[in-house]
């Protein structure tokens, strides 16, 4: 054994005899597929957290003033760090789902939202301005 080989700091062990040698403990959490499983992200703990959902459906943008009054109405709802809104998929396509930690609270901003109409609320018009033009060339 040559000292500051690998086989030397592993004290004669080798990384194929010792399980999990030199990739910790991830290694030996192995999902059905064999792969060893990854650690949670952000985004999948705080739906962990926050299982009980609204849905807003509306595929057009907001005016800024409906954006920051569905926002206050689930802070004031929920407190201004116990919710979590996601774009919804699947079966949600044109949704915007808005998560919290319990079913009432999910409850109330879902009649919220059908007692404001801020669904059927009309999108900001278009940007009618004249375009800006790239150097050199005429605006559009």
């Amino acid at each position: 054994m040559v000292p500051g080989s690998p086989a030397g700091r592993l004290g004669g062990r080798s990384r194929e005899t010792e399980p999990a040698a030199g990739r910790g403990a991830a290694a030996n959490r192995r999902m059905p597929n064999g792969r060893s499983k990854r650690s949670w992200n952000s985004h999948q703990l705080r739906l962990k957290e926050l299982p009980h959902f609204s849905r807003l459906r509306r595929e057009e943008p907001f005016l800024e003033a409906d954006w920051t009054e569905w926002h206050a109405a689930a802070g004031r709802i929920a407190g201004p760090a116990c919710w979590y809104s996601v774009a919804g998929i699947r079966a949600d396509w044109g949704c915007e789902l808005i998560h919290f930690a319990t079913k009432n609270e999910a409850e109330q901003v879902q009649r919220w939202i059908a007692e404001s109409g801020i669904e059927t609320r009309p999108a900001p018009d278009a940007y009618r301005a004249a375009a800006l033009g790239v150097a050199g060339t005429e605006p559009s």
